[in-house]
């Protein structure tokens, strides 16, 4: 798996608007921004583009704290203990952030992290209206979708992700390969890492019959955002 950064984030017209979202935070950490709210399906690229501000941010200033984790894992340590966090000169980056509890608590928790920290991030798989959390608390965040990408960022993702792997895969090849894929991008990782693998068994290239045979027959061919060509 490549690493979460922004040089290996590949962009198209689903993501371009939160790639420059992500990359403000990452470099304007100096300015009081509005909190920001990356939101759309699962394996669009939310949690790379999280990863990397978190990569630039530690990178680039070591004093500053920066904070990433799941929603779930971090309000459940957090919250029962409100009234000894701080969040004064931090960034806090929170995955999955529609696992944020219920309870007033883990608001009062992200209000006071709103309020305090330098910058927060959110992402969630699911619409901003469905998140539990207070209205008025919401509408403080900037709200930005990234949606599945086209079928020609998933191919390039397709042969960026082979080249770290150390194989070269023809731009045909992995247009056939993506026009099967959901486009979310965990299965794109996963179908490439299956090619990979049974590549390296037969200590052969990745080839067209390979790729055939590694596709998920679920899908038959069907994907989202098509573009067509």
């Amino acid at each position: 798996m490549q690493p979460g950064t922004f040089s290996s984030f590949v962009q198209g017209p689903s993501n371009r608007i939160a790639f420059v979202a992500a990359l403000k935070v990452a470099t304007s950490v100096e300015e009081a921004d509005k909190p920001v709210l990356f939101y759309g399906p699962c394996g669009c690229g939310k949690s790379h583009l999280l990863d990397a501000i978190c990569r630039q941010l530690i990178e680039r200033n070591p004093d500053l704290h920066v904070l990433q984790a799941e929603a779930r894992t971090f309000f459940d340590a957090r919250a029962h203990a409100a009234q000894q966090n701080t969040f004064e000169n931090r960034v806090l980056l929170i995955d999955n952030a529609q696992f944020t509890p219920r309870h007033a608590l883990a608001h009062e928790l992200l209000s006071r992290a709103v309020s305090e920290a330098r910058s927060v991030v959110l992402c969630c798989d699911r619409h901003p209206d469905e998140l539990l959390l207070p209205p008025e608390l919401l509408a403080r965040f900037e709200r930005i979708e990234i949606d599945r990408p086209e079928r020609q960022i998933a191919s390039a993702i397709l042969q960026r992700a082979a080249r770290h792997a150390g194989f070269e895969l023809d731009p045909e090849l992995s247009r056939h390969i993506a026009a099967g894929l959901s486009h979310d991008m965990r299965e794109v990782q996963g179908t490439l890492n299956r090619l990979v693998t049974e590549a390296r068994i037969r200590g052969e290239n990745i080839e067209q019959r390979c790729a055939a045979r590694a596709l998920p027959r679920s899908h038959n061919g069907r994907g989202r955002n098509d573009t067509k060509t």
